[in-house]
């Protein structure tokens, strides 16, 4: 409790998995109160007509995915030392409260070079004399800036045989540091215009949250790493954690993010070195940096790397490293060692070892033939339907034609497929069960199931189901239910009909039948052994043997058991 309100997180919680929700509901919380606020309305205007309210939102959007990252690293006051002032860079210009200011009033240098500029016997070079001082007169930082370089930004090419072309080459240094100091400037003003928003917008963010009791994974996180890093509950945390895991796996480690492996780190420090407890749980890391993908999930490949290292220094392991696939055909690989060679040499890319597969097949590149893009298709009189024409829509369906596109492809893939299949009298076809079709959309799987399936081809979509609500973990969720509170007859009857126990529908009726006469509960009725059918004798001293040990070990040691 005491951790949760020192992150300012509700005691009574509800853990939000998904925090697009809060996300869509923080904006309108923000812009009130940029209205409110007439200094942050100020940034935010600024913000957007230099940049445009698209790439605002979007780099809002950013600080609001590392929000974890901003709020630690602006508690160490990081976040405003991000940019330096132009001061910093440019000393000499650090009296000004803008760089510009410099070009702005009478300087001896610029006089002196405009002068230089205007004796020039090129009517081009004194021209830019003239206007180089008439932009002087004027106090016209821009036009200084014109007469001296061009529009891309270089030093304007002056003859070398001006009499005193030497102060103009000093004009222009000047007026490229101006230029410089002025970019510098923008750049802090910008980023402390974005960190003030930023802060802003988390703090409406953890404000929405609070008032709607919610935590999402970046709270967890944060808890996690907290609770890990005190040195008063550490101790007794990882004492919890020593009871309840031995072994410890984590796969796709390379998309870790920084303060998952500190929170990690912290927990598995206590069992390395001298002081070292001993008794510390295996530990198993498996990845591939080049494989990191999710940036935008906060992951980072570096930390792979300093896992890496901990495990083998900290902790005594062994750094084992996979260069051979199964997946692949040569022709895959060669391209990998080749891209990766390059990477070596030229990027300065390490650690990368040449790959081998067990694949003895090139591989091979084939293409469907093209399907015309047409706004129009044939309804089945064969008359030409165009997406808005009028049609009965109580007969006919809409056929949209990018879906009528997308089924004509999936009918040359499945053509190709069912060919792959026959085989050929020199080459023996290929098993349904070992091809695999990829698609970037699982929309683009559907209609090629369909299409499968009309040629009689099996084939099988992955379900996209969160792993919690799979039938198989539902039965294990409804049998851990019911032992832990046995009055629950709907969970038993779920875990009693899975293949768990795969009792059937007569079954759990003679059972209700029972409960009905006696009201007892399942779970007692299935101990009184002389009322059951044959099929159910022992399911009780079973349940009761899984309920002793759910009792006395973690669950995972329970379930393993």
């Amino acid at each position: 409790v005491a951790v949760l309100q020192h992150l300012n997180l509700p005691v009574n919680y509800t853990l939000l998995e998904d925090d697009a929700p809060a996300r869509a509901m923080v904006w309108r919380r923000f812009y009130t109160v940029l209205l409110a606020d007439a200094s942050l309305k100020a940034d935010y205007e600024a913000v957007v007509l230099a940049h445009g309210r698209f790439q605002t939102d979007k780099a809002l959007g950013a600080a609001l995915d590392k929000r974890v990252e901003f709020a630690m690293a602006d508690a160490l006051s990081v976040v405003d030392a991000s940019v330096m002032p132009f001061g910093d860079h440019f000393p000499e210009l650090a009296i000004f409260n803008h760089p510009m200011e410099a070009l702005q009033g009478p300087s001896p240098l610029l006089l002196s070079a405009a002068q230089a500029l205007g004796r020039a016997s090129a009517k081009t070079f004194s021209a830019k004399g003239v206007e180089l001082e008439l932009a002087l007169s004027a106090g016209d930082a821009s036009g200084v800036l014109a007469a001296l370089l061009t529009g891309t930004g270089t030093p304007r090419k002056f003859g070398e045989k001006i009499v005193g072309i030497e102060t103009v080459r000093q004009a222009q240094d000047l007026v490229l540091r101006v230029q410089a100091a002025s970019q510098q400037h923008e750049a802090w003003d910008y980023q402390q215009r974005m960190a003030r928003l930023a802060r802003a917008l988390l703090a409406e963010f953890s404000a929405l949250k609070h008032a709607r009791q919610w935590v999402d994974m970046n709270d967890v996180e944060r808890a996690a790493q907290s609770m890990l890093g005190d040195p008063v509950l550490s101790g007794w945390v990882q004492e919890r954690l020593d009871a309840r895991i031995k072994h410890l796996m984590i796969d796709e480690f390379q998309d870790t993010n920084p303060l998952q492996w500190q929170a990690l780190s912290s927990w598995l420090s206590g069992y390395g070195g001298a002081g070292g407890s001993g008794g510390a749980p295996s530990v198993f890391l498996v990845g591939d940096p080049k494989q990191s993908i999710y940036r935008f999930r906060r992951a980072e490949p570096q930390v792979f790397i300093a896992a890496q290292a901990f495990v083998v220094t900290a902790l005594g392991g062994d750094l084992l490293s996979c260069d051979h696939t199964r997946r692949n055909a040569t022709g895959v690989v060669d391209t990998v060692n080749t891209v990766m060679a390059a990477a070596t040499d030229f990027d300065g890319y390490d650690g990368f070892r040449p790959h081998t597969t067990a694949s003895s097949q090139p591989g091979c590149l084939g293409r469907l033939p093209p399907i015309p893009r047409s706004s129009s298709t044939d309804d089945e009189h064969g008359t030409s339907v165009t997406a808005d024409s009028w049609r009965d829509s109580l007969t006919t369906p809409r056929e949209l034609p990018e879906e009528t596109r997308r089924t004509l492809e999936s009918r040359q893939a499945a053509a190709w497929i069912a060919r792959l299949i026959a085989g050929t009298p020199d080459q023996p076809g290929l098993p349904p069960g070992q091809i695999m079709a990829l698609s970037r959309k699982r929309a683009s799987l559907m209609p090629l199931r369909d299409a499968l399936q009309a040629l009689h081809i099996p084939a099988q979509i992955g379900e996209k189901t969160e792993l919690i609500d799979c039938c198989e973990v539902q039965d294990i969720v409804a049998l851990l239910d019911v032992l832990v509170s046995p009055h629950h007859d709907l969970s038993l009857a779920r875990a009693l009909r899975s293949p768990l126990f795969a009792l059937g529908d007569d079954e759990l009726v003679a059972l209700a039948v029972l409960r009905r006469s006696s009201i007892t509960p399942w779970f007692e009725l299935l101990q009184k052994t002389e009322h059951l059918p044959h099929s159910m004798q022992g399911l009780g001293a079973i349940l009761v043997r899984w309920k002793g040990w759910l009792g006395q070990l973690p669950p995972h040691d329970a379930l393993h058991a």
